[in-house]
């Protein structure tokens, strides 16, 4: 990604709606650590009031020309001035973060005309909904999506947790380079009574250690770099069912259904 910093104005107070855009210091989990950018708000927190997924910007259409899920806001549409962009844009759900609503502060517009296709469209895709797990016959064969991520040791500690499941969909997920991933808790461990979240068990849970049973938390999805943050992934993706769950448990985080 371009180092281009985006202009910057005086932080103002906003509650986050989806559409949205927020500058933000950095991008958990980045190597933007010294680069302010801009990212759209996508899910509401009805379900999970203090957690919003945003998704990120560039001006730069590098990741689009790769395939990426992505929506471009050009300058010259109607209600450009309303983005608190300053050029043309690309918004990528194939690279999300799973925010903190009282850190977006530095409210500067919202993307309206082109937030319908964002989110749903480009985001259902970029979360590869529908499109089940590597470990069944079927779309995400032999992709990615449905994998358990082992994680860096630094990204570990980050997010809390050594393992992720890959909901990323699955042509792109093929590519490599940015994954987008539930984090998976240990199930004995945490209060499991909370919305979107889901709990199961299945021979691919073998191979996380401590692990007896796995706390997928939803509204924590977001992104990994391969191989900076991914180590490498377990032997065997989850099962079909439980990967339907999970897809439930998108849809309820996302769309509020």
């Amino acid at each position: 990604m371009s180092s281009t910093s985006f202009q910057s104005r005086t932080p103002t107070p906003h509650v986050a709606n989806p559409g949205d855009v927020y500058f933000l210091e950095r991008e958990e989990g980045s190597h933007d650590h010294a680069v302010v950018r801009p990212h759209v708000v996508l899910t509401d927190g009805r379900v999970f009031p203090n957690v919003r997924t945003v998704a990120y910007c560039s001006k730069q259409p590098t990741e689009a020309d790769d395939g990426a899920p992505h929506v471009m806001v050009e300058r010259t549409s109607p209600l450009f001035h309303l983005t608190g962009f300053d050029d043309t844009t690309y918004i990528y759900p194939s690279r999300l973060i799973a925010c903190e609503a009282s850190d977006l502060v530095d409210h500067r517009g919202r993307v309206i005309d082109e937030f319908p296709q964002l989110r749903n469209d480009e985001l259902r895709r970029a979360v590869g909904l529908g499109t089940g797990t590597a470990g069944e016959r079927g779309a995400a064969a032999e992709s990615r999506r449905g994998t358990i991520a082992l994680f860096q040791p630094g990204f570990a500690e980050m997010v809390t947790t050594a393992y992720g499941l890959i909901v990323t969909w699955p042509p792109y997920s093929r590519r490599g380079a940015v994954q987008n991933f539930v984090p998976i808790f240990d199930a004995d461990e945490y209060d499991t009574d909370i919305p979107c979240c889901v709990v199961a068990s299945g021979k691919w849970a073998r191979a996380m250690a401590n692990v007896r049973r796995a706390f997928f938390m939803v509204p924590l999805l977001q992104s990994a770099y391969e191989p900076d943050d991914i180590a490498g992934y377990l032997p065997q993706p989850v099962d079909g069912v439980t990967m339907r769950q999970i897809d439930e448990a998108l849809t309820q985080h996302i769309y509020g259904g």
